[in-house]
């Protein structure tokens, strides 16, 4: 019995093709930022490291990009105030515990997307490229650390406001009306922020190009 090419495979290296000679078709440019727009890892944000055709839409590249780093920014800065200062109480050691559940996923993924667009930028702004994540995509397990963490973080978030919010009742366990609004916003800004960088994930493709996944 012949064997025939799986399908998905078949379409996924033809894609690859196809986006490599856009890129190449695209027009040069001498602008840093233009130029980060179509070099950036794929997983800054939607549209980076694509082809792009205009300068309009590498600005709307850029604009995306800064949007979802700045989000994170902040909720990496809010979540830092309230791991040092709202619950890092040794009468409240629960609270701390969630705090921690919040925090340490975020670092974590924090670190690793630092850490690869570092390495990205220092091994694909040459003429010749050694390592180029959007050639081929990150390893899996990589996506995986990316996702999996921010999507922990959140979780326990919102279960830190759960909880907060259930046992406020209870003597010993108020917590101010700054740090409850300040929860309500980490799980809002943290939903947004998954979005942001599961999107990233989802619209990119091998090659550097985009489209919608199925």
């Amino acid at each position: 019995m012949d064997q025939q090419p799986l399908k998905g495979y078949t379409q996924k290296a033809e894609l690859f093709d196809f986006n490599r000679e856009l890129k190449q078709k695209a027009p040069k440019v001498d602008s840093c930022l233009t130029r980060f727009a179509d070099q950036a890892p794929y997983f800054l944000g939607v549209g980076a490291g694509q082809a792009h055709f205009s300068d309009a839409d590498r600005w709307f590249t850029i604009i995306g990009i800064v949007l979802h780093w700045v989000l994170w920014g902040f909720v990496v800065a809010y979540d830092a105030d309230l791991i040092f200062h709202s619950f890092n109480d040794p009468e409240h050691p629960y609270y701390h515990v969630l705090m921690l559940g919040a925090w340490v996923p975020l670092c974590v993924a924090a670190a690793t997307v630092l850490g690869l667009t570092i390495i990205h930028l220092s091994t694909s702004c040459a003429e010749k490229s050694w390592l180029n994540f959007n050639d081929g995509h990150l390893p899996g397990f990589f996506t995986t650390v990316i996702l999996g963490s921010i999507r922990a973080s959140a979780t326990f978030t919102l279960l830190l406001l759960s909880a907060a919010v259930f046992t406020s009742n209870q003597s010993g366990n108020e917590i101010s009306t700054h740090t409850r609004n300040q929860l309500v916003l980490q799980v809002v800004l943290k939903q947004l922020g998954i979005s942001f960088t599961a999107n990233a994930h989802r619209f990119a493709t091998p090659g550097g190009g985009f489209c919608k996944a199925e």
